[in-house]
């Protein structure tokens, strides 16, 4: 079986070279394990599962948060919710890992085609987008352990005219496409403008410290206008409002009116993290449904209303769950393809336990899901490429080794033929240097490499493929 072969230089740190798996007969397990640390607090497990009706391939990270200067976090693919472009604000996993300078990435929340996240969005303590109060959300703090939950948003605007007579209303959601009679809260982290059509009414307020997080903040009307589409511009903020919204805005809002806007998060009854340790949270995302609660298999797809195309067959996931001893698993399972069958929910929710997790959730998967190590996909996206997604979990370090970067590596052969078990020499090569490495590559031992030639140890290298089979 052939694979185009990928390399990228590791910037120092212990490296992934994944073994090479292409069946070309033979007896092979029913199942393995590559296991690696590939930085400290960061260990690499690739289940490998061939020869039976079901194969599989899945892709984990298990992380220490209290390894020094590792930090989770969730940030929106692109930098914004939302844009004019066929992306919709959307990028892929790969380009969020450079953009972020992160070690790890994976996707995120579901999504619409509109692009923004259809849940909870918290990237460093900027409260992006609502709760679904249907669905599961996890929160990450630095060096803790994460903490799951389901929440819904409690919002209102209150409107204060010159007499001291106050206007309140519900706040129907926040940077998202506003729906009918819905009011929504638009900060600049949605994009340029609202992106709204003319069938609405929007004011702009100052005055509000921004970012938004948590809490009550008040602003003051610079002006209102009919319509959409009104630009978002630093330091200021845009309530649009649509039908009987629409209405109230004309009705109670006034250039010059001070505006007070409070924010909620409220757990669910069952949820046991109280709601200001939630607010207190930088990094939260969501997704949905549950995988596992207290230790056992506890799939809710019924109660948070998943959609049968995420539910009914197997299919690449993504999932996040954490272990007793407090340690974030983060999984990408390939599906859809001819050596990797996918998951069921219940079925990903056995191996985050085989795994060592006891609380998990699912993020979204099919297309969407995507693991990165330093930029490079590490997985086997079931399209065949990445699909552009809303937002991500991203592993960060604060400080990377000062070890030059090679930058992408040439490597000859660039199609190779390989039997499970067997080797296969190839020569990389940074473009511009002389020198080049040979790095055997043993589908048996993943860890075998040459020694280091012109400076370029092979084992500090995250390897990649396209086409059939994977390293």
């Amino acid at each position: 079986m052939a694979a185009r072969l990928m390399g990228r230089g590791w910037l120092g740190f212990a490296g992934v070279l994944v073994g090479l798996v292409a069946p070309a007969g033979g007896a092979r397990a029913a199942e393995r394990r590559v296991e690696r640390d590939i930085a400290p607090g960061v260990h690499l497990t690739q289940i490998l599962r061939e020869g039976v009706a079901l194969p599989l391939v899945a892709t984990a990270l298990t992380i220490d948060p209290k390894t020094p200067g590792l930090r989770l976090e969730t940030p929106l693919a692109s930098g914004h919710v939302s844009d004019q472009t066929a992306l919709k604000g959307r990028a892929t996993v790969s380009a969020l890992a450079v953009r972020e300078n992160a070690l790890v990435a994976v996707n995120g929340d579901f999504f619409p085609f509109t692009g923004d996240p259809l849940g909870l969005l918290i990237h460093k303590g900027e409260l992006i987008s609502e709760p679904n109060p249907l669905r599961s959300v996890v929160g990450f703090a630095r060096g803790e352990a994460p903490v799951f939950g389901i929440l819904s948003l409690q919002a209102t605007v209150t409107v204060e005219a010159p007499d001291g007579t106050t206007q309140s209303t519900p706040l129907s959601g926040l940077n998202r496409a506003r729906g009918t009679n819905e009011l929504i809260l638009y900060t600049p982290v949605f994009g340029a403008t609202t992106a709204t059509n003319r069938l609405g009414t929007e004011a702009v307020l100052e005055g509000l410290p921004l970012p938004l997080s948590c809490g009550r903040f008040a602003g003051q009307v610079r002006n209102i206008l009919a319509g959409g589409g009104t630009a978002l511009a630093p330091g200021q903020v845009v309530l649009s409002g649509h039908g009987t919204a629409g209405e109230w805005l004309r009705r109670n809002v006034a250039a010059g009116n001070r505006v007070t806007v409070e924010l909620r998060l409220v757990p669910s009854a069952a949820t046991t993290t109280s709601a200001d340790a939630w607010c207190a949270l930088r990094e939260v995302v969501g997704g949905g449904p549950f995988l596992l609660r207290k230790g056992a298999v506890a799939v809710d797809w019924v109660a948070q209303k998943m959609q049968p195309d995420i539910t009914a067959k197997r299919a690449p996931r993504t999932a996040v769950g954490v272990t007793r001893e407090g340690k974030i698993v983060l999984v990408a399972i390939d599906g859809r393809q001819p050596f990797s069958a996918g998951t069921t929910l219940d079925e990903t929710a056995r191996l985050m336990q085989q795994l060592g997790a006891v609380d998990a959730m699912n993020l979204d998967g099919g297309g969407s899901t995507a693991m990165a190590l330093l930029g490079v996909i590490v997985n086997s996206p079931s399209g065949g490429a990445e699909r552009p997604v809303a937002d991500g979990v991203t592993l960060v370090a604060d400080q990377l080794p000062s070890v030059p970067d090679p930058g992408e590596l040439e490597a000859s052969p660039l199609t190779a033929t390989v039997a499970a078990g067997s080797v296969v020499a190839l020569r990389l090569r940074s473009p511009g240097t002389p020198n080049a490495t040979d790095a055997p590559a043993n589908a048996a031992d993943p860890s075998a490499a040459a020694s280091p030639v012109g400076g370029l140890n092979p084992v500090g290298l995250v390897w990649s493929c396209q086409g059939p089979g994977f390293v």
